[in-house]
This record gives C-alpha cells, sequence and structure tokens, in this order.
C-alpha cells in the first residue's frame, strides 16, 4: 500500500487527521502532490545539519539544568518525559526556528496557556476532533471545553509565528535552517498558482509536522534506552560501534550518522517494538487482487472500496515477518531483505519526517552511549515505550575508576 497502487485513504481517516484542516498527511490522492511539493523542499541536507548541531546543543543543556553533567551516577525518573520534552525542542528549534533553553517554555502563553499544553490536549484527542459533531466539542462539558480552546490557541498560536515570521521577511531560502521557514519561502514561491496553500493549511502541515516529531520520536526514544538498558549486550556493541566511528570521543557530526548503522539499528527495533502508531486503514479504488510474490498464498480478491486495516503491531509481532518477534534484535535492521518498517510506511508516500527523526535519534543515542552506562533502575515496571519508567546512567569514565 504503500506503493503507486490503485489504493487511496478513506475520507473519514483524513478528516480524523485534519483537525485544523488538510495537510500532507490528510490528503487523498488527488490533492496529496500539492501538500508535498511545498512541504518536501524544507528536508534538506541543511536541515539534517541544523538537526544534528541542535541535537548536541539540546542534550548538553538537558543535562546542565537537570545536573546531570557532573554526577558520576543518576537516575532519570521519567524517560519518556524527558525524550518526549527533548523531542519538542528539537522541533521547536528545527521546525520554528525558536532557540530555547532546557527550562523555557516554547512560545507565548495565550489565555493561560502554553503551545506544549494546547499540543499535548489536542494531539491526544485529534480523532476527537474530526469525529465529534461540532456542536458537541463546543459544549459546556470540561473535557470537551478544553480541547476545544486548546484547538483554537494552538491554531492562533501558529497563525501568529506565520504573520510574524512573514512580518519580519523570510530571508534567503537557501541559508534558512528551520522547517518552518522553508515551508513559507516554498508556499510563497508557489503564491498565485494552483499550487500554493492557504494559511490554514500551512498551519495544518505544522500541526502535524509537530505531531509526527514530537510523539513518533519522543516515545521510540523513550522504548530504546528502555531496552538498551534491559540488553547490555547490544548496548556494548552499539557503545563499539560509536568508538569506532568517534574513537576521540568527539560529538557526533552529521556526516557520522550514517556510519552508525546498528545505533539506528537499535532506534528501529525500538519503534517495531512499541509502535507509536496502532495502524492506518486503506481501501482499493478499483477491484483488487493480492497475492504473495513468493507464492503459496492463494490470491486474494478486494473489491473497491473495501476497508482494509494495516494493523502495525500485528505486523510488527508477526514471526513470518519479523523471526522472534518478541526479542530485542536490531541486527535484524542490518540485513537488507528485512521488511521495511511499517511504521515511517515507504514508497511515494514514506513519511517525510523519516529522516529528520533518525539523525535526531541516532545523535542523541551517540551522546549517551558515549558518556554512560545505562541500566535498569531497582524500580520495577511492566513494559517500556508510553509509560513512565526510570533508568539509572553511570558515567564510563567513572568505572575505570
Amino acid at each position: 500500500m504503500g506503493n503507486k497502487a490503485p489504493w487511496d485513504k478513506f475520507q473519514e481517516t483524513v478528516d480524523a487527521l485534519a483537525p485544523l484542516g488538510p495537510n500532507v498527511f490528510a490528503t487523498k490522492q488527488n490533492e496529496w502532490p500539492r501538500h508535498r511539493k511545498v512541504v518536501s523542499p524544507a528536508f534538506n541536507g541543511l536541515l539534517y545539519q541544523a538537526v544534528t548541531t541542535e541535537t548536541i546543543a539540546t542534550y548538553y543543556d538537558c543535562l546542565a539544568t537537570q545536573k546531570w553533567e557532573k554526577e558520576r551516577e543518576f537516575i532519570m525518573s521519567d524517560v519518556p518525559a524527558i525524550t518526549s520534552k527533548f523531542a519538542l525542542y528539537l522541533v521547536a528549534k528545527c521546525g520554528f526556528g525558536i532557540h530555547l533553553t532546557w527550562n523555557e517554555e516554547v512560545g507565548e502563553r495565550v489565555d493561560g496557556k502554553s503551545l506544549p499544553e494546547c499540543f499535548d490536549v489536542t494531539s491526544r484527542s485529534v480523532v476527537f476532533l474530526s469525529l465529534l459533531p461540532r456542536w458537541m466539542i463546543r459544549s459546556p462539558i470540561p473535557a470537551m471545553r478544553r480541547l476545544y480552546e486548546a484547538s483554537n490557541i494552538l491554531e492562533k498560536i501558529v497563525q501568529d509565528i506565520i504573520d510574524k515570521r512573514r512580518a519580519e521577511g523570510l530571508g534567503d531560502e537557501k541559508q534558512a535552517k528551520d522547517i518552518f521557514s522553508m515551508l513559507l519561502s516554498a508556499n510563497d514561491l508557489e503564491k498565485g498558482s494552483a499550487g500554493a496553500l492557504s494559511d490554514r493549511e500551512l498551519v495544518s502541515n505544522v500541526f502535524f509536522l509537530l505531531l509526527a516529531g514530537h510523539e513518533t520520536t519522543g516515545k521510540a526514544l523513550a522504548a530504546t534506552l528502555g531496552e538498551l538498558a534491559c540488553n547490555p549486550h547490544h548496548q556494548q556493541r552499539a557503545y563499539e560501534e560509536v568508538m569506532s566511528v568517534l574513537p576521540d570521543g568527539r560529538d557526533p557530526s552529521y556526516t557520522d550518522i550514517d556510519r552508525l548503522p546498528f545505533v539506528q539499528a537499535c532506534f528501529m527495533e525500538g519503534l517495531r517494538m512499541f509502535p507509536s502508531v496502532p495502524n492506518t486503514m486503506r481501501g482499493p479504488i478499483e477491484d483488487t487482487v493480492l497475492q504473495n510474490k513468493q507464492g503459496g498464498i492463494t490470491p486474494f480478491r478486494v473489491p473497491k472500496g473495501t476497508p482494509v486495516t494495516l494493523d502495525f503491531f500485528g505486523l510488527s509481532y508477526n514471526e513470518r515477518v519479523y523471526p522472534e518477534p518478541d526479542t530485542y534484535k536490531p541486527e535484524r535492521w542490518l540485513d537488507p531483505k528485512t521488511e521495511p518498517l511499517s511504521t515511517f510506511s515507504y514508497g511515494p508516500r514514506v513519511c517525510i519526517g523519516k529522516r529528520f527523526a533518525m539523525v535526531e535519534s541516532t545523535c542523541l543515542l551517540a551522546l549517551l552511549l558515549l558518556a554512560c552506562i545505562m541500566g535498569e533502575n531497582v524500580e520495577s515496571v511492566v513494559g517500556f515505550g508510553h509509560k513512565r519508567f526510570a533508568l539509572s546512567f553511570t558515567r564510563r569514565n567513572a568505572t575505570t575508576r
């Protein structure tokens, strides 16, 4: 379904992903190229170099602010909260050009609410925003009221950023290093044409860039750190790979990212075991026959318009696709025959933020592996990924004294 084929999203799915309007994630086949044309120029080498630089700066800022910088040992009591905040700050810096320190809020408050607060409420209820009738969302029910207010404030905050950036001047597109500036510049080039996006469509695209970059990366990073702590042999192999690329212990550069395939594989395996998105749905726009290229399975006819759900959890734990699915095996991703990770999709509509997530995650993991040995905390927890859990970190130089 990731390749060019007679399949498309259902309107209900599109609506569920477009509470603030159409975007590159929430369009059908006929509209998707228009959004992709405006959004895709922002995802380039200049951006990924900035992602590397800002990941390093945010990492050291986090350590210093949390007072972990000089500690020989420390406990990260809520790993998902830290990785989620880290991912949000990276999106703020590289997505919007908003430079923050670890103890600063992202953006100004509007009606008493900050961007992260509004984003948290809205992202957790994105489906309700689209599926519930508007009169219910505007009802005095406290939960509905909070959702309605948060979505309106979020839209206003992003619109204000658009207006302010335009008033300041977009500058040289080639020198812009944040997604938002490049997206605005690319859209202005389409001004007056049928390909130009409206401000509402720009707001919607930015919202989902935030959602994808924040939720997917933050949760998958937490899961990866938890699995590495529970699997010291994989952690050691990842550390040895980092040391082979950075023998002097320097910070990684963007050119180092693709020289760390096993570190990348550790992140991919964490994302496989703890998918950030449960499923997706498509339907054939003409009568279609599904068949296994390797044979052995009877071809299956799918009539036009039949809903077909791709279950990411089911696929991730299907032993015919990923042998030993309950085992954390990063090395599976070093085999080119391994089925691509469905969370990012693949083919023409592959997730546009995939490279952003891989660069950010690989860089952060390399920094942590260079500095610390991760271990399970004494506090027992059930599972990783989306639940709160703690990990211990011991400085590597402290273990050699």
